[in-house]
């Protein structure tokens, strides 16, 4: 809290400056409808960005098992993206407000007024990788088996990098996270796609041939096993 509060507060009047230099203000939304109400959209800037900034880092820095390479990719682009828009948007607030200028160039202005829409696709196209590593993780565990505690996912890693370390041949041998690799192979199994060795490799798991041949049959015998019964009722 010591750190957070003064850094929020800085940067909350910051967004609002750079946001009233470049035109945005009191409005009514609802003209007609409501008359009466007023919203000042200065207040947009800093909620959505730094708010952003802060849903990406959580997703960047999850537990290892708990999102995609895909989504940790994007989460990490995106929240360094946001940083550096929000660090870019203090500088020109303080630089202007030095100046004393009361409106800001039109660079800046096109700039700050695309952020709210710039949030509003990395949020969503966010939440959406989040939600499909959320539901390959169920279909991974089977109908009506709950989400495991976060101590003993965390337990379970901890537990997968003792094996890993302690033989150097096992390391060269297995791929970094065969959970990751039972996600995929589910992805692959819902497009209808094979799971194989090349298509692991380009999911981003790392392993040998061998070690990656492996894997993918005994993922594919787990999605036989799993599909079986079902299989079995329709004949």
């Amino acid at each position: 809290m010591v750190l957070a509060v003064p850094a929020a507060a800085e940067v909350w009047s910051g967004w609002v400056g750079i946001a009233r230099l470049t035109g945005f203000g009191m409005v009514s939304p609802l003209p007609g409808i409501w008359p009466s109400l007023h919203l000042d959209t200065s207040i947009t800037l800093p909620v959505g960005v730094e708010a952003y900034a802060a849903y990406a880092l959580r997703a960047w820095l999850a537990g290892e098992d708990a999102v995609s390479l895909r989504a940790r990719r994007f989460a990490r682009w995106s929240a360094l993206l946001s940083l550096a828009l929000g660090m870019a948007g203090q500088v020109a607030y303080h630089l202007l407000a030095g100046a004393g200028v009361t409106r800001a160039p039109w660079a800046i202005t096109t700039i700050v007024s695309c952020l709210p829409v710039l949030v509003l696709a990395m949020g969503t196209t966010l939440a959406h990788l989040l939600r499909d590593d959320a539901l390959a993780a169920q279909a991974a565990r089977g109908p009506g088996v709950p989400d495991p505690p976060m101590a003993a996912r965390r337990s379970s890693a901890r537990d997968r990098r003792a094996v890993v370390r302690t033989s150097g041949q096992d390391r060269r041998a297995e791929p970094s996270s065969t959970e990751q690799a039972r996600l995929l192979a589910i992805r692959l199994a819902t497009a209808g796609k094979p799971v194989s060795r090349r298509a692991l490799r380009r999911g981003g798991i790392r392993g040998s041939n061998q070690a990656l041949n492996r894997l993918a049959g005994k993922l594919n015998a787990e999605l036989a096993s799993r599909t079986a019964p079902t299989e079995t009722l329709i004949t």
